[in-house]
């Protein structure tokens, strides 16, 4: 049986990167803040190409309650499988870093990226409560769920991707496409300098 696309609710939604939702990965370095709340971006290598990926742990949801269509909604991890499903709905996918689909993990995957992040050994099935205070957020209704991770294109390969800094013509651009981005019911709360690149051909 093939597995979804995500969130199983009425929307937008996100398809698998592969036919399985699994693939072999090669965690190359991470990316981004280690200050980030919301997951883990790393370069990664699958089949011999390059992408970013975000692998989205459980903090921003850690406190969302029943009923379950609540959870589904407000989870970040589905919200932003909505927002890239909208955008290609939309034909609008320029508004944002390119998406290629979302992964799971693999136990021997969290095992592995888990030892690279925090530098230590990981017991995977520990038997300790899980009360949110480990590295992927999890509570106890959490155990035994895989790791969700969205595959995105890769902006620091060369290509033109974040290698300038902005110039005065990309400025009007800062405050048109949020506004783009809105007009497709897609509310941007986290805006600022750092989820911005500037690019040679805009």
């Amino acid at each position: 049986m093939s597995p979804p696309s995500l969130p199983q609710v009425p929307g937008p939604k996100l398809a698998p990167f592969t036919p399985t939702a699994y693939a072999e990965i090669n965690f190359m370095k991470p990316l981004g803040s280690s200050k980030d709340q919301e997951g883990h971006v790393w370069k990664v290598k699958i089949n011999g190409r390059d992408y970013a990926l975000k692998m989205v742990t459980q903090y921003l949801a850690r406190r969302l309650a029943k009923p379950q269509l609540y959870i589904d909604y407000f989870d970040p991890f589905n919200c932003e499988c909505r927002v890239y499903g909208r955008l290609k709905q939309e034909k609008c996918e320029d508004l944002a870093v390119r998406c290629h689909g979302y992964l799971l993990l693999t136990p021997k995957q969290e095992v592995e990226i888990t030892k690279k992040i925090a530098g230590k050994d990981y017991e995977l099935d520990s038997t300790e409560k899980l009360e949110g205070w480990n590295l992927w957020d999890r509570y106890e209704q959490h155990r035994g769920q895989p790791i969700r991770a969205i595959v995105k294109e890769l902006i620091d390969d060369g290509k033109g991707y974040g290698a300038k800094p902005f110039e005065a013509a990309q400025i009007p651009r800062l405050w048109g496409d949020p506004e783009r981005l809105q007009s497709l019911g897609i509310l941007v709360r986290d805006i600022h300098i750092g989820n911005y690149f500037a690019r040679e051909d805009r």
